[in-house]
Parts: structure tokens; C-alpha cells; sequence
């Protein structure tokens, strides 16, 4: 009976064994294609960005749909989506402004360009604000107050300066799979 025991213990760590390779493997492969994908998003950060900016038009446009699909499909008061006449004009004007997205490229750069921008002033008055919340507590706090300022800087930079973000964008996803692909590799 123990002998027995003792086989099925080896058998199972056997296939334990193989689905921790099968994973090592599959996260090693998985760092190398992030790798590539990152190295070719940095040779190409305009058409990275670009690529990026399609993909949000596309997600806004299915979003407007399923408003539209919604306001038709709901049956009244009692479902769960009301029907109003709101949902389905702000469904129309949100598929309106994924064509427009999809269709005005140089618009759509400009729109993205600028909310990134927009998210890093955000984050800037954020660490901002951080800060000051951090000397409250009696905390150091002057690190955190000079890292907002910078960001705050950085963002009204690249607001003002909206082909530059454009391409920091296609950077910035460079990066983020280049550092995911590491991670994959070394996690592996």
C-alpha cells in the first residue's frame, strides 16, 4: 500500500514537473514576443501610435453600437437599460466621434495626443497634492512636491506640444512591452 502511495506521488510530481516546464516555456516565449513587438514599436513609434489610436476609435465605435443596439433592444421602464431618448443621442454622437477618429487621422492624433497630455497634468497635481498631504502627517514630503511639479511641467509640455506626444505615446508602449517582455523572460 505504501509502495503504491509512493508511485502515485512520483507519477503526479511527474506531471507537476511538466506543467511547471510547459509554463517556464510558455512565459519565455510569451517575453520574447512582447521583446520583439517592443523593439518594433520603438523603430516605429508614429505608426505605434497610430495602430494605438485605431484601436480606442474602434473601441469607442462598438461602444456607440451597443448604446444604439441598447436603446432599441430594452423593453421600458423595466429593464435594465432605460430607454431614453439621452442613450441613443449620445450613442450616435459617440459613433459619430469614432468615425470621425477613424477617419480623421490627423484629428485623432491631436485628440490623443492631448489626452495623454491632459492624464499626465492630472497625475502632476495629483503627486501635488500628495505631497502636501504627506507634510500633514509630518512625513517627507519634498521628493513627492518636486516629482508633481515636474510631472506638471511635463504634462503642459506635451499638451502644447502635440506631435511630440504623439510619438512619446508610441514610445511609451515600446517601453511598456519591452519591460513586459523582461518581466515574461525572467518570470520564466
Amino acid at each position: 500500500k505504501a509502495i503504491r502511495r509512493q508511485r502515485q506521488m512520483c507519477i503526479r510530481d511527474r506531471y507537476n514537473l511538466r506543467e511547471v516546464l510547459e509554463m517556464k516555456v510558455l512565459s519565455i516565449v510569451m517575453g520574447i514576443i512582447y521583446l520583439i513587438l517592443g523593439i518594433l514599436c520603438f523603430i516605429t513609434p508614429v505608426f505605434t501610435a497610430n495602430v494605438f489610436t485605431y484601436i480606442i476609435a474602434a473601441a469607442i465605435l462598438l461602444a456607440g453600437i451597443w448604446m444604439i443596439v441598447s436603446y432599441f433592444v430594452s423593453q421600458g421602464e423595466d429593464s435594465f437599460i432605460k430607454k431614453s431618448g439621452w442613450s441613443l443621442a449620445f450613442g450616435i454622437l459617440t459613433v459619430i466621434l469614432a468615425l470621425i477618429l477613424m477617419f480623421k487621422p490627423d484629428f485623432a492624433n491631436v485628440v490623443m495626443a492631448s489626452i495623454f497630455g491632459a492624464w499626465v497634468i492630472i497625475a502632476g497635481i495629483a503627486r501635488i497634492f500628495e505631497a502636501f498631504a504627506l507634510k500633514d502627517i509630518g512625513s517627507s514630503w519634498g521628493f513627492v512636491l518636486a516629482l508633481g511639479i515636474l510631472t506638471l511641467i511635463l504634462g503642459i509640455f506635451l499638451v502644447c506640444h502635440p506631435l511630440i506626444t504623439f510619438v512619446a505615446i508610441g514610445i511609451f508602449i515600446a517601453l511598456s512591452l519591452l519591460f513586459e517582455g523582461i518581466n515574461f523572460i525572467i518570470m520564466g
